[in-house]
């Protein structure tokens, strides 16, 4: 609360100050018309003389006001900007993790599917022993018959 304080009191501050510019220049710009010397009488005849210049007056406090309502609006600003930058942080680590977390479960489903063609092609190798057992007669061609395709169906030493 003190920071939105502190940035509107600097607004404020710097409206007033700009505002004191416009009372000195239409003064100084009237003893200039007027071919006036600039002392103090000169200064208040100047500013009694013009109407106008006793509402040129009020600019610092106008000003003052308006510049503390940019400085509020300015501070909202940027606490929005702030809490917008920390949410866009927040969302970018989320998806990082979830990238991660998609990245391990593929990786989990490549190997899944690896060792599922694997099995298939071993559940195909016992299935054309099976059918070479039920298709040979004789023990004398199918025990080395079966010895070659289990070396080559699952990569034994025969």
């Amino acid at each position: 609360m003190s920071l939105i304080r502190s940035t509107q009191a600097k607004w404020s501050i710097m409206g007033i100050a700009f505002g004191f510019l416009f009372p000195i220049v239409a003064t100084l710009q009237e003893i200039y018309l007027r071919n006036l010397s600039i002392s103090l009488e000169n200064l208040i005849f100047a500013q009694r003389s013009q109407p106008i210049l006793v509402i040129v007056d009020l600019a610092p406090i106008v000003l003052g006001v308006v510049f503390s309502i940019i400085g509020k609006r300015d501070q909202t600003l940027q606490l929005l900007n702030k809490n917008i930058t920390n949410q866009n942080k927040e969302l970018s680590e989320f998806q990082e993790q979830l990238e991660d977390r998609v990245n391990e479960r593929t990786e989990e489903l490549e190997q899944a599917r690896r060792q599922i063609e694997r099995r298939a092609g071993q559940f195909e190798a016992v299935a054309q022993v099976s059918r070479t057992i039920s298709s040979i007669q004789g023990q004398e061609e199918l025990l080395p018959r079966i010895t070659n395709m289990i070396s080559q169906f699952f990569g034994f030493y025969h």
